[in-house]
């Protein structure tokens, strides 16, 4: 599922396609890191928060703009995508 977000000025957001609700409870989080256009974001910052953690799991997108989370127990979690010259996305 993808979403749009609204541009600001001078920054254009992310768009992130998931592959399951960014609520969830699953074991993984997952997903593709895109710009408006459908061009990969390489690099982008992934932050998830909650459920028991007790610090946030912070890892970066590939090559093809994906990222998967590691084994996480199932819970209600947090989830920030961040890069340089575009808008934080942010899914709780």
């Amino acid at each position: 599922m993808a979403q749009l977000f609204s541009l600001l000025p001078k920054l254009a957001l992310l768009l992130l396609c998931l592959t399951s609700p960014v609520l969830l409870h699953a074991e993984t989080i997952s997903g593709t890191v895109l710009d408006p256009s459908g061009a990969v974001i390489v690099g982008a910052r992934i932050e998830i928060s909650g459920g028991e953690l007790s610090q946030p799991i912070i890892f970066s997108s590939d090559a093809r703009g994906r990222f998967v989370s590691p084994d996480l127990k199932p819970g209600n979690y947090s989830l920030r995508v961040t890069r340089e010259g575009f808008e934080p996305l942010v899914k709780t």
